[in-house]
């Protein structure tokens, strides 16, 4: 890419959808670029999510690309749901994305899993555990 292109290149958006599976858990879809840029309105709206959530999934298929912004916000969730005392899982890392948890060594601090039904299995475990 030149830097003219590099330069006058449409920004990719970032959004957030969030589902709710009532009883089990709130799962978080990001996609686009979670940066600098993004990362301030989307604290806010993850944080409201959170504030309801018993448990969470971040279901990252669409997310293109995270920056250090963007994995301060999961570690900012992570805390608040460690103090809350309810479970936090991540799943669906493209290969960008998880070059960017390894690196900053985001994979031994989260739980990752390869898929959103991996993720959900293991938070209804941990429900059923609780329940008897």
């Amino acid at each position: 890419m030149s830097l003219k292109d590099y330069i006058f290149r449409k920004p990719v958006e970032f959004a957030i959808h969030c589902t709710e599976i009532e009883g089990v858990c709130h799962i978080v879809y990001p996609k686009g670029h979670f940066d600098a840029a993004t990362s301030g309105d989307a604290e806010k709206t993850i944080i409201e999510i959170v504030e309801k959530a018993n448990s969470l999934i971040f279901n990252l298929n669409e997310l293109q690309y995270v920056s250090s912004a963007g994995l301060r916000v999961f570690l900012v969730v992570a805390k608040k749901m460690k103090v809350k005392n309810c479970p936090l899982h991540f799943c669906c890392l493209n290969q960008t994305v998880k070059q960017v948890f390894e690196i900053s060594n985001f994979h031994t601090i989260l739980e990752i899993h390869d898929s959103e039904n991996d993720a959900l299995d293991k938070i209804k475990l941990k429900t059923q555990k609780c329940s008897q």
